[in-house]
């Protein structure tokens, strides 16, 4: 099992979104602790360690450290723009 933890800025991303979308993406986000076995995960080719969850229309970043089992989810929005700034 792994620990998920979430940047400042990833939580006022999710924070700032519709309550009903809110809710639906961090139930998405508890899955993440029983990474790999988790759907709608890819890696994001270019950049190491690091992956996108699919939920609707919104992404979810996040990296992932073996080592230590942990996943730290760096952003969440919309799937346009979400990858701005990566």
């Amino acid at each position: 099992m792994f620990e998920v933890y979430l940047l400042k800025g990833a939580e006022g991303e999710l924070e700032s979104l519709p309550k009903k979308t809110h809710d639906k993406i961090n139930e998405h986000i508890k899955t993440l602790s029983q990474f790999p076995d988790v759907r709608q995960c890819k890696k994001i080719s270019g950049y190491e360690d690091t992956f996108r969850l699919r939920v609707g229309r919104y992404r979810v970043l996040f990296k992932v450290y073996s080592n230590e089992k942990v996943i730290v989810v760096s952003k969440v929005g919309q799937r346009g723009n979400v990858y701005r700034g990566l």
